[in-house]
């Protein structure tokens, strides 16, 4: 916000063609770092499978603990873990099925796994998934205008996300940030965050918990 060049540690996640490409994209500085101090010293890739599944299995258990100690954060890597191996070995060998699977992948599954990252309890886990997913009846009500509620409230967050995550706009704006209008704009959402901020105070950061 303020003009200073630092590293690019998002870089449009929600474009990625697959699991894999998605954790390159999101907390990019992390991933990096992961990969050149405990998954190439292991061996990376070059030591045929086997050893390549072991090295990644190694990579994602150790971000599930450092994300935390609780077993809702290694429930989390180790869905992860198996949709990248089904990628790397499986998906890969047909470019089609990969192109498709791929993105429902980063679009549906990766979204769902946020929901074993927030919970910490198991059993919360498994109500959550069956609410999301209601194969069974686990005695919950679900109100079917749950929706409309959480829209009316989000939707302006929503709408901005979808348009945000267009990789046009990122183009665009690199192309033409010096224009008056575009700064304009970046200088109204900017006092709209500073605004949504200060009515938030009271949410601490998550990730000081970390």
């Amino acid at each position: 916000m303020l003009g200073f060049p630092f590293i690019e540690n998002f870089i449009q996640p929600y474009s990625g063609n697959s699991v894999s490409d998605f954790y390159r994209r999101w907390h990019a500085t992390l991933g990096s770092w992961f990969k050149d101090y405990i998954y190439i010293p292991l061996g990376g890739s070059r030591k045929g499978t086997v050893r390549t599944i072991f090295n990644l299995t190694v990579v994602w258990i150790i971000t599930g603990l450092w994300h935390g100690m609780t077993l809702n954060y290694l429930l989390w890597a180790m869905v992860l873990l198996v949709l990248i191996l089904v990628e790397k070995f499986i998906l890969s060998k047909n470019d089609k099925l990969f192109k498709i699977f791929g993105r429902i992948n980063v679009l549906v599954l990766i979204p769902c796994t946020w929901v074993i990252f927030a919970i910490h309890s198991t059993r919360k886990i498994g109500t959550y998934g069956l609410r999301l997913v209601p194969v069974i009846n686990n005695g919950i009500a679900v109100n079917e205008k749950d929706i409309i509620f959480i829209l009316e409230a989000y939707w302006p967050y929503l709408l901005m996300g979808l348009v945000f995550a267009i990789p046009f706009v990122q183009s665009f704006y690199r192309k033409h940030k010096d224009n008056i209008f575009v700064i304009f704009v970046l200088f109204v959402m900017f006092w709209i965050s500073i605004i949504s901020l200060a009515n938030s105070a009271g949410n601490p950061f998550m990730y000081l918990r970390f």
